[in-house]
């Protein structure tokens, strides 16, 4: 994947994010992994999984994301608290640019 010439790779929910950012370097992105089931399950769970994502590689290369896109029927609210959840973590991660060089 790494030869592949992308700048980013998306990967589902399956992928631990750091396992193949160890076999990827830091060079390539990652997008994704969150799994789109979760988003029906209680606000508890939906937290914790796109917590534990965003923390697998505290914010560094990483777009949040679903792991396969949203299913249909998915509660609005959910996909909302998902969305917020996520932007608070990455704040939380958030270096000011003179750190990032």
């Amino acid at each position: 994947m790494a030869r592949s010439g992308a700048n980013v790779l998306s990967v589902d929910w399956r992928v631990d994010l750091a396992e193949i950012r160890k076999t990827l370097g830091p060079k390539i992105a990652l997008q994704g992994n969150v799994d789109p089931a979760i988003l029906f399950g209680p606000p508890e769970k939906i937290c914790e999984a796109t917590l534990g994502t965003v923390n697998s590689l505290a914010g560094e290369g990483h777009i949040l994301n679903l792991g396969h896109g949203i299913l249909q029927h998915t509660p609005v609210e959910n996909a909302q608290l998902f969305i917020e959840t996520g932007q608070r973590a990455l704040l939380h991660h958030a270096r000011p640019a003179a750190q990032v060089r």
